[in-house]
C-alpha cells in the first residue's frame, strides 16, 4: 500500500514522485449489476474522502480518479447525463485545502482528517469511513477565537451549512458524524 511505498521511497534517496494509479469504491465480490453500487453513494463518498486524506498525509503527488467519463461504472463524480454525484462534493471540500495552501498537522484516531491554514483562515476536513456512528473532539491550537462554519456531507447533505459557533482560543470543535459522513469545518479568527 501507499504507507510502504513511500518509506521504500524515502530509503532509497532517489527522487521520483508517487502518483496513486486509480482508486475507487468498488465491491470485489459482487455481481456486475452491484460491484459498483457504493461508486455513487454515501459510501463512495466517503471513500473518497477518505483516500484524498490518507493520500495527503502519505506523501502522494498525484493522484487519477480512474474514469470520468460520463455513465461509465467507474465514473463516480458523473452520471450518464453529465449531473454531478455526491463524491464529487468530497473533491470539491479537500478544494478548500488546497486553496488554503498550508498543510497543518493533524491526527485522528478512527477517523481521517486533514488541515490547513493561511492568514487568519482554517479548515478541517474529518471523514468517518465506517457504518457506525462516531464522535469527535478536534483541539484547534495556536489559532485564537474564531467563527466556525460547519458543512455536512453525508447520505442527505452534500456540504451544506449545518451549524456555525464562535470558539475561543484552543478550543475544542465536537463533531457527530453519520456512518459514511464527513464534514468540512472553515474557521475564520474573529
Amino acid at each position: 500500500g501507499l504507507l510502504g511505498i513511500k518509506e521504500i521511497v524515502e530509503n532509497s534517496g532517489l527522487n521520483v514522485e508517487i502518483i496513486q494509479g486509480g482508486w475507487n469504491c468498488i465491491d470485489e465480490y459482487g455481481d456486475e449489476r452491484t460491484r459498483f453500487a457504493h461508486n455513487r453513494d454515501a459510501q463512495g463518498t466517503a471513500y473518497a474522502a477518505a483516500i484524498m486524506s490518507v493520500m495527503q498525509s502519505n506523501g502522494v503527488d498525484a493522484s487519477l480518479n480512474y474514469d470520468l467519463a460520463c455513465g461509465s461504472q467507474y465514473s463516480n463524480l458523473l452520471d450518464w447525463f453529465s449531473e454531478i454525484q455526491k463524491p464529487f462534493y468530497a473533491l470539491k471540500a479537500y478544494k478548500k485545502l488546497y486553496d488554503l495552501g498550508q498543510e497543518v498537522e493533524s491526527k485522528g484516531y478512527g477517523v481521517y482528517i486533514t488541515a490547513a491554514r493561511k492568514e487568519g483562515k482554517a479548515a478541517i476536513w474529518v471523514t468517518n469511513y465506517d457504518e457506525k456512528v462516531t464522535r469527535c473532539e478536534i483541539l484547534c491550537k495556536n489559532f485564537g477565537p474564531c467563527k466556525a462554519s460547519f458543512y455536512t456531507l453525508d447520505e442527505t447533505r452534500n456540504l451544506e451549512l449545518t451549524r456555525e459557533e464562535i470558539y475561543d482560543a484552543d478550543g475544542v470543535l465536537a463533531v457527530q458524524l453519520r456512518g459514511y459522513a464527513a464534514v468540512l469545518i472553515e474557521l475564520e479568527a474573529v
